[in-house]
């Protein structure tokens, strides 16, 4: 079952931000774990240097925008500070920052922090796009372990909210992306940041529209590709750019498919959805376009898959061949479809998972050989449903988490051997929509990985009698949370060999016993343990 972290959300990590010391973001690392308390962020205007709790002087290059990591001098987490060109001041100065800690509680104590809508990992990290509903606020946070989070820019990535310019203002990140070493961030106002070091962030979408939600990002064939949301007829779009910078639409979907939703590579072609975002955007069921290189698109299947209430195609995921998606319908309940050449599609699961008020997927994901759906209920609260053969599916969680709050799970992302879910709280007054929602902030779940396992795959074995050198045995070694080590591997008569796994890995590892030239029998063992700390000794 899934079970939450220590404190549902974990533990928020926030700096006071500089306010004699211009033009320097103060942020915290994911290294360590930062230690509460004050400490002197110090300029020196005319060596060009900042240093943190008296920490080592740190040469600074006051011309360009860039990001520093100042060491602490006792050994404790250092302070990243990320400093904008010709911002600094031009006399020493100096702060003192406050770091402190917000316990685990929904919304990290803010009920108006309501939800997270896209996620990634980059560079060991998992990053987040948090929104806060009130101030109409996206902050993007990373964390190495799921538990301890920090932020990773600025509010709105320093741009003014969509409460002060609804066409170019930023309320919420709802995406992100890896493209060529760089992590990509989709906003709602259309908008597309990038950072090289999750912290320093530049525009990356300068010809995209504005005021268009960017709903997944997606690396295809070399080139990545951007889905946006359209609040203006005619639909939804595609975008591709093959540097990240310069963007070309590629497709757009008619009308009134104008949300799109995700963007998915199966086989030899781009999956695309889209939807009237349950009729707010006019009478018409979802449908869903494939491409093979980007320029041609064409129709996968009828629209709706023929029922008129799939407004919205929402959610896909590939699992042992075959791609799923799933579907908004207000009516019936949300319905799962899956194909395996991209043409012909199957249902696979109707009317909410047997409750109509599992109205939408929000998002699927494949983790330890098992598809996660994720639904929006406004009566129960959001579901989380799996199957290990998409056909056959089995309630993995209590329905809103048992709080009667959360009415959608709205993402999931894995890391370290978990799966973690994001259940959003959408009852922000006035904007209460199922009966007896309450206010209650965002939660995050985890749901942890079966523990490594070892099979005897092929063996030989000498006749008693007549015993050569050279019998063996093979053992396929397999860590659903992915591998971490392989470790006290024992043998009295022989030799064992293996390739050692990529870390993090959840493909097999054979590894091979051979008996020594002497004896007749031979034992042998060893430990497998994954990025969960969870150790199998298999012997």
């Amino acid at each position: 079952m899934i079970s939450d972290t220590t404190g549902a959300v974990g533990h928020l990590y926030t700096v006071t931000q500089p306010s004699t010391v211009s033009g320097v973001l103060a942020l915290l690392p994911t290294t360590d774990i930062p230690e509460t308390g004050s400490g002197e962020l110090a300029w020196n205007a005319e060596a060009d240097t900042l240093s943190w709790r008296g920490g080592p002087a740190v040469p600074v290059n006051p011309t360009i925008s860039a990001s520093y990591e100042l060491p602490e001098p006792s050994g404790g987490p250092d302070l990243i500070a990320v400093v904008t060109a010709g911002e600094l001041p031009v006399s020493d100065a100096s702060d003192t920052l406050t770091v402190s800690q917000t316990a685990g509680t929904a919304g990290f104590g803010d009920l108006a922090a309501d939800s997270v809508r896209g996620s990634a990992v980059y560079d060991g990290d998992v990053y987040v796009g948090l929104y806060y509903r009130d101030a109409g606020t996206g902050l993007v946070l990373r964390s190495a372990d799921g538990i301890n989070w920090v932020a990773a820019g600025p509010d709105n990535f320093g741009q003014e909210s969509c409460h002060a310019s609804a066409m170019l203002g930023i309320c919420h990140i709802d995406s992100f992306g890896v493209f060529d070493g760089e992590l990509y961030a989709g906003t709602d106002s259309g908008q597309i940041w990038r950072t090289s070091d999750g912290t320093l962030w530049t525009e990356a979408s300068p010809s995209l529209p504005a005021g268009q939600n960017i709903t997944d990002i997606q690396t295809y064939n070399g080139t990545l590709y951007a889905s946006q949301a359209s609040n203006v007829f005619p639909g939804g779009a595609i975008f591709a750019s093959t540097n990240g910078t310069n963007w070309t639409e590629e497709f757009q979907f008619p009308f009134p498919d104008q949300y799109t939703e995700f963007l998915e590579p199966f086989g030899t072609q781009l999956f695309a959805d889209a939807g009237s975002f349950g009729g707010v955007f006019g009478a018409g069921p979802g449908e869903i376009s494939s491409s093979s290189n980007g320029l041609a698109w064409s129709q996968s299947g009828t629209s709706g898959f023929g029922d008129s209430n799939n407004t919205d195609i929402s959610g896909m995921a590939v699992l042992n061949g075959a791609l799923y998606v799933g579907t908004f319908n207000p009516t019936e309940g949300a319905q799962v479809y899956r194909t395996t050449d991209g043409t012909t599609w199957t249902e696979v699961a109707s009317d909410g998972f047997g409750d109509p008020d599992n109205q939408m997927i929000h998002q699927m994901v494949v983790f330890d050989d098992e598809l996660y759906a994720g639904t929006f209920n406004p009566v129960h609260g959001g579901e989380i449903w799996r199957s290990s053969d998409g056909t056959d599916w089995t309630l993995a969680n209590t329905p809103g988490f048992g709080t009667g709050k959360q009415e959608t799970i709205r993402s999931f992302f894995t890391l370290g051997g978990y799966l973690y879910a994001n259940a959003e709280n959408d009852c922000t007054p006035p904007s209460v929509n199922f009966p007896g929602c309450q206010e209650g902030g965002w939660e995050l779940w985890r749901l942890e990985a079966n523990p490594p396992s070892c099979q005897v795959i092929a063996t030989t074995v000498a006749v008693p009698g007549r015993y050569s050198a050279g019998d063996y045995m093979q053992v396929s070694a397999q860590a659903p949370g992915g591998f971490q080590a392989i470790s006290d591997v024992q043998i009295n008569n022989g030799a064992v060999f293996w390739s050692t796994p990529t870390p993090g890995t959840t493909d097999p590892v054979v590894l091979t016993a051979v008996r020594g030239g002497s004896g007749s029998s031979t034992s042998w063992s060893f430990d497998v343990t994954d990025e969960a700390g969870q150790t199998t000794h298999c012997a």
